[in-house]
């Protein structure tokens, strides 16, 4: 808890120690904790650490849901053919070369690359397993081979991602096409695809604002009739319409169009029973950065107007990369990408180095902010796994001991 006194705030229970609360017309409220950490955050940069060092992995009985995700196109189309489905005669090709917009000029495989790197980040976030089927643009993958890969990994659900185009410019708005119950290749799951989509849909079109071209059957896509698992293809909006092909490269616009699609995948798996949920924990978490609390309201998190100096916190609740801590505000939750599990041990002395050593902003990184040469360092703290802070002429600094 956190009572008021005169100007300062007392934080009770991990810390007895004033912290000095205030705001700046409008600006930022920040939480300045002067006294409950050393001077091992002075410089720390803030990139994020990697997660098995951050955030130990959900203890479930079963592995998360995993959802397949598959950014659509490459960067060059192949036009060998292949079976539009098992056993079939019909043949298509293997991958189109996709739209292009309009007014950006953007490859559709580009755009979807975006916003699919997007999703699998709030996917992961909230714990999700997230498989891509690729992460990069020169790749030969056909859509038979994508559908295999989310087939063959058990995936929950395979999320298509791709743009419109139409020869009116006039077209616009957002559809989500799912397999025909007419298909021999897809009846056995089109009802829980159709469920997908218009999960999906609707989440998508409440996030963005955008028209609703509604939920369609397909039976003639290749991605399709090799599927074997619930699959859905958004059609994220019209790359011939430029004002909506503009809006599509815009990060905050991408943003919306990845958050609806995640809330629609989560609403999906809730209704199948197997969305997470947040796991109860009692864990102690040390900031290394400023954190910002936010809230939660579906699967957004929101930052609100007050952040966290570098201290130690309880984490009573954690959903992926996320903690719930207990506030003076109420219940808030911090992004625990940015700290490291248990506490951070004060340390004084120094410490020799014997030869040339990288040192990193943060435990974990896997890019060094350079080489110290073998020198003797003044110590700040220390953190498990032989990780020392240490001070140099770049401010308090990383090296592994061990």
């Amino acid at each position: 808890m956190i009572f008021s006194k005169s100007k300062n705030v007392y934080l009770r229970g991990l810390f007895d120690f004033p912290v000095n609360a205030h705001a700046l017309n409008g600006r930022r409220s920040r939480l300045s904790l002067y006294k409950s950490m050393p001077r091992i955050v002075a410089a720390i940069a803030a990139i994020g650490l990697l997660l098995s060092a951050a955030v130990p992995s959900l203890a479930q009985k079963e592995p998360a849901p995993l959802i397949a995700i598959d950014p659509g196109h490459q960067r060059k189309a192949n036009t060998e053919l292949e079976p539009v489905g098992p056993g079939a005669s019909e043949k298509k090709l293997k991958v189109a070369g996709g739209a292009t917009g309009v007014a950006t000029k953007k490859p559709e495989y580009i755009l979807t690359l975006e916003v699919s790197m997007l999703v699998k980040e709030k996917l992961a976030g909230l714990g999700y397993r997230v498989l891509m089927t690729r992460e990069k643009h020169d790749v030969d993958i056909s859509n038979k081979e994508r559908a295999d890969l989310a087939n063959d990994a058990g995936a929950s659900l395979f999320v298509r991602v791709h743009a419109d185009g139409d020869r009116s410019a006039a077209s616009n708005g957002i559809s989500v096409l799912y397999p025909s119950a007419s298909s021999r290749y897809t009846a056995s799951i089109s009802e829980d695809s159709m469920q997908a989509a218009k999960a999906v849909l609707d989440s998508m079109v409440k996030e963005t604002g955008a028209r609703s071209r509604g939920a369609v059957s397909r039976d003639d896509l290749s991605g399709f009739n090799w599927s074997k698992i619930p699959t859905v293809l958004v059609e994220m909006g019209f790359m011939s319409n430029p004002d909506e092909d503009k809006r599509m490269s815009e990060p905050a616009y991408q943003d919306m169009l990845a958050e609806g699609m995640v809330a629609g995948i989560v609403e999906y798996l809730a209704a199948k029973g197997k969305a997470l949920s947040p796991e109860t924990v009692d864990e102690t978490m040390t900031l290394l950065t400023q954190t910002g609390l936010y809230t939660k309201e579906g699967v957004r998190f929101a930052e609100t107007d007050v952040s966290l100096s570098p201290q130690q916190v309880r984490i009573f609740e954690k959903l992926g990369r996320w903690g719930h801590i207990r506030t003076w505000l109420g219940d808030r939750w911090v992004p625990l990408d940015r700290a490291l599990a248990g506490e951070v041990v004060p340390e004084e002395g120094s410490h020799a180095l014997t030869a040339k050593t990288p040192f990193y902003a943060v435990p974990g990184d896997s890019v060094p902010l350079g080489e110290l040469a073998p020198q003797t360092l003044e110590k700040v703290a220390s953190w498990q796994q032989g990780w020392l802070c240490v001070r140099t002429w770049l401010g308090d600094s990383w090296i592994l001991t061990e």
